[in-house]
């Protein structure tokens, strides 16, 4: 009888069950999710250097409105007052003295059009007045005054001549801009394949963490099996110390893929909320993911895939646009090797001899009025010129490295696209495979599970097949979120993250000049 009961608590041992490779971490479904596309819009607003990029660009657009102030009329006014006294030696010996005063004012406006022209309207008057007839007379009636208005234009002939060379300051700086924006563009993209890089990653920490505790589980299992059985003297202690030995060894992996995890979560915030990720880390610490996708993106043929790289990516687009400085710059220093020659002329009428401020109107007795025209050519050319050589030379070299810093840009696009088209296609097929190694693995570790039982096998070999299933599963999981990033890779290259959040361009840039 004592007998049968020994045989029936021995069978209920070898039957127990040793944990399935399915379960989670305790606790997993009470973390906050903090899910992808939340992550993302957050990061537009608050990353560190989305928002460093966005002042550069700022920063630029002042450029531009600078170079469109040189093209601002400039007034200037200079009134004047003086007073004084004068002293007249007559003939007779004797002395007389008198008080005078006068004003005084210059004003005029001045500037440049648009087509090159320089122009300019300058005013300008006095007046005085000597309280002492006999100090007077001997110059004019008083008060004496005298205005004058002249209008002059300017016009280059060769150097700077026309409106292509009046606005290329403006045309320089919108291109700067404009490259500035295309670059702003691509920080976006890299802003969101960074957010969604680290997410993956800290989704796949995570599902470490998660087979880690499975692993510690299930070699759990084994000990409190093998502590039963050793109880009952039937394994011997080689076994038991084997099991606590495979406790341990997954415990420690355990606790060393939780770190993982928190780090990956710490990189993650600080990234997205950069100064306020302080704040979110005491909500977000203890955080869980989104699955990663596992369905793929439309993949461009060879031929689009040369188009995009060619034309439509923005960072492609900056170098385009880089480039276009540079030839125009390069053309703006061919002008300066021209001799200075412009056509200059005036207009100016004159009103003295009156008592009061009087233009074009002759009232009083003396009063003078006078109109005075001018047009001549005005020559200037530094000899040797060795300046202007010098800047040509160093606008030709620029514009040759831009051309082939374009030429990169475009071959290392194509060349990201190629790599990243091949990454998806060779991560999908590495799905398949690593799914079917985890089922087989999963095959295996059960049927060493019914060996156990039926002691045919002992828990190091058990324990072996465990450690099989395990790493199995972990490939498993690094392929699903190496597959994620390299979506990630291929949608960078493609320039496709922003349509895929929906975020429209932050200033449309225009046309690189071909």
């Amino acid at each position: 009888m004592k007998q049968a009961a020994f045989l029936s608590v021995v069978l209920v041992l070898l039957q127990a069950p040793v944990t399935s490779f399915a379960q989670s971490p305790a606790g997993k479904s009470d973390r906050p999710l903090l899910p992808l596309k939340d992550a993302v819009r957050d990061a537009l607003h608050l990353n560190l250097t989305l928002k460093s990029a966005r002042s550069t660009t700022a920063a630029e657009e002042t450029a531009v409105m600078s170079a469109r102030g040189a093209f601002d009329p400039r007034l200037s006014a200079e009134p004047t007052y003086s007073t004084g006294r004068s002293t007249l030696l007559l003939d007779s010996g004797a002395s007389t003295s008198g008080s005078q005063s006068g004003r005084a004012l210059s004003a005029g406006v001045s500037g440049s059009l648009p087509f090159s022209t320089g122009y300019a309207v300058n005013l300008d008057h006095t007046w005085r007045d000597q309280e002492n007839p006999l100090i007077a007379g001997l110059s004019q009636p008083q008060p004496a005054a005298s205005t004058n208005l002249v209008f002059s234009l300017r016009q280059p002939l060769l150097k700077g001549a026309g409106p292509r060379y009046a606005q290329a300051p403006v045309t320089i700086a919108e291109y700067a801009r404009d490259a500035a924006r295309a670059r702003l563009d691509r920080t976006v993209e890299e802003t969101i394949a960074g957010v969604e890089t680290a997410y993956w990653s800290v989704g796949l920490a995570e599902e470490v963490e998660r087979l880690s505790f499975n692993s510690y589980l299930r070699a759990k299992e084994l000990l409190d099996r093998n502590e039963r059985m050793r109880g009952l003297g039937l394994i011997s202690d080689v076994d038991l110390i084997t099991a606590k030995r495979g406790v341990q060894a997954r415990l420690t992996s355990l606790t060393e893929a939780t770190r993982r995890r928190k780090d990956a979560v710490d990189r993650l915030l600080f990234y997205i909320y950069g100064e306020k990720a302080g704040a979110v880390l005491e909500r977000l610490h203890d955080m869980t993911t989104d699955s990663p996708p596992e369905a793929l993106p439309p993949l461009l043929g060879g031929e689009e895939t040369k188009s995009l790289a060619m034309s439509i990516r923005t960072d492609v687009k900056a170098f385009s646009l880089d480039r276009s400085q540079s030839s125009f710059s390069e053309i703006l220093a061919k002008n300066a090797l021209l001799p200075d020659v412009s056509l200059a002329g005036s207009v100016s009428t004159l009103t003295e001899g009156t008592n009061t401020f009087r233009l074009l109107s002759t009232q009083r007795a003396g009063d003078i009025e006078s109109t005075d025209w001018r047009i001549g050519l005005v020559f200037s050319y530094p000899l040797s010129n060795r300046s202007a050589r010098a800047a040509h030379a160093k606008a030709k070299f620029d514009a040759e490295a831009s051309a082939l810093a374009l030429t990169s840009a475009q071959a290392n696009a194509e060349s990201e696209l190629r790599i990243a088209k091949r990454a998806v296609e060779s991560t999908h097929q590495r799905l398949r495979q690593a799914r079917l190694s985890f089922d087989l693995a999963g095959q295996q570790y059960e049927a060493g599970q019914k060996q156990l039982q039926l002691g045919l096998i002992d828990s190091f070999r058990l324990l072996q097949m465990e450690d099989d299933v395990t790493t199995a599963e972990l490939v498993l999981a690094q392929v699903r979120y190496d597959l994620a990033q390299s979506i990630t890779s291929y949608e960078l290259a493609t320039d496709g993250l922003r349509k895929k959040y929906e975020i429209a361009p932050e200033t449309p840039p225009r046309e690189p000049v071909k």
